[in-house]
């Protein structure tokens, strides 16, 4: 029996899936992220939701605790940040966070992204000093 080059392809994706388990270590997909440690640990590529939008996470920024993030099915980035839906262990217990974000797994990263467009108005102009 011959086997194709998508055959084999295939066998060996799912033999590498099996030894190296794509979800990060600690997030479930249906859990909701809400520790520092969960948001620390977030890769390119993991999906997630945000109240009703789902997105796909493009950038980790851990020093201005932000999210770069494309909304799925489009390639805009976006930024978002994740210390508004951080629960801290100091907090009182009826403290809500601001954002809901859900973990829903991994994927692979977003390519061909593209940056917003600059905006113009007043106080903006095409100069390089602004």
């Amino acid at each position: 029996m011959k086997i194709t080059r998508r055959q084999l392809k295939k066998i060996i994706r799912e033999a590498v899936e099996d030894q190296h388990p794509s979800v990060s270590v600690g997030l479930q997909p249906g859990k909701q992220i809400f520790s520092m440690h969960d948001f620390k640990s977030l890769q390119p590529g993991d999906k997630l939701r945000v109240g009703s939008r789902d997105i796909v996470v493009y950038h980790l920024d851990t020093n201005n605790g932000v999210i770069v993030y494309v909304d799925e099915g489009k390639a805009t980035m976006k930024e978002i940040d994740y210390r508004y839906a951080a629960i801290y262990p100091d907090d009182p217990a009826d403290l809500l966070p601001e954002y809901n974000i859900f973990y829903r797994g991994s994927g692979p990263p977003p390519q061909n992204v593209r940056r917003p467009p600059r905006q113009t108005g007043p106080g903006r102009s095409f100069s390089v000093y602004d």
